[in-house]
């Protein structure tokens, strides 16, 4: 991870609304009563292939469900997903498995945004075409 402090800050927001969100669905799983259970959570994207570090902060937070990282796995992660499409990070022992899986996007069709203003995009009150804060 950077050093920067503003670095820092990004990813420990981003950490933080990203466990806010794993949090509620573990405990909206896991409170339906007896036999409940979770088998896993997949890592994926370009974050979760590629950070090491994120995947070892959020397994940190779920030990409280039996979460058990596997440090050599969580190491080689990227590796052994473009070897297999996905790999586990978690040890054999762990209760609450974690997962990282290659991620395959397809391109983006040349002239999409021509496509988009040419058919109209935006008709029925969204122009997503506009920047962020736009008041065009």
């Amino acid at each position: 991870m950077d050093s920067n402090p503003a670095y820092r800050l990004a990813y420990e927001v981003f950490l933080d609304r990203l466990l806010n969100f794993v949090g509620a669905y573990v405990f909206k799983l896991l409170g339906n009563g007896p036999g409940s259970h979770i088998d896993g959570l997949v890592f994926s994207g370009g974050i979760g292939e590629k950070s090491v570090e994120l995947r070892r902060d959020v397994a940190g937070y779920l030990q409280w469900v039996g979460c058990r990282l596997d440090d050599e796995r969580n190491q080689a992660g990227v590796t052994e997903v473009h070897k297999n499409g996905i790999a586990e990070v978690t040890n054999d022992d762990s209760k609450f498995k974690l997962y990282v899986c290659q991620t395959v996007r397809a391109p983006r069709p040349r002239g999409a945004w021509q496509l988009i203003e040419t058919f109209g995009a935006g008709r029925g009150g969204s122009d997503c075409h506009h920047g962020v804060g736009s008041n065009e």
